[in-house]
């Protein structure tokens, strides 16, 4: 199955976390305020159709607009078994979606979901700390976590902020708060160094 991508770049805004690879035809539409794109990755081997519109014009969902009718027009050309993905974290989109799917065209959206952020020689130490303690001895509240914290920094001259780096856990998915309790999952997350 090909798949045509796309992408609303004022919603996107880099392509950072989008695989590529899996696109045969990519058509980016952006709006006038837009100068660079960011792009880290090139799509697979071989050849990609990779095309840009910048709009002229600025407005309350113009691009919407743009892309809706790109996809209409390029909905009459495409074979039957091409499927569209709208990248864009707009459920705006939703409505064409689901009629384009009662057309038998397939399509969904695609919202990019960025890496949990990499963690701090300060982060990764206390996630070591923590995997050395047994479970029933790790702090079970937020507040218990950052005293904690502070404990283990509390001769340095300028600790890190036990409050950062809880919420820090929290994105990169080490710690889930669930009716006031801390849930660890030490082994997840992005527990690179930044």
């Amino acid at each position: 199955m090909s798949i045509w991508a796309f992408i609303d770049y004022e919603n996107v805004s880099n392509f950072e976390h989008l695989d590529l690879s899996k696109y045969e035809r990519m058509l980016v539409i952006c709006g006038p305020q837009s100068k660079t794109l960011k792009i880290d990755q090139l799509p697979g081997q071989g050849f990609c159709r990779l095309e840009f519109l910048r709009l002229a014009t600025q407005g309350r969902d113009n691009l919407d607009f743009h892309l809706a009718f790109h996809m209409g027009r390029l909905h009459q050309e495409a074979k039957q078994h091409v499927a569209f993905h709208i990248i864009s974290k707009d459920h705006g989109y939703d409505g064409l979606i689901q009629h384009l799917n009662d057309l038998k065209r397939s399509c969904k959206r695609i919202e990019p979901t960025p890496p949990p952020p990499k963690l701090s020689q300060d982060a990764l130490r206390i996630i070591s700390l923590l995997k050395k303690c047994p479970e029933q001895n790790r702090p079970g509240s937020e507040v218990s976590l950052e005293k904690w914290i502070q404990n283990k920094f509390e001769k340095r001259k300028n600790p890190p902020k036990p409050e950062n780096l809880i919420k820090k856990f929290q994105q990169a998915g080490v710690i889930t708060v669930r009716n006031q309790k801390l849930n660890y999952s030490l082994e997840a997350g992005n527990l690179s160094r930044t």
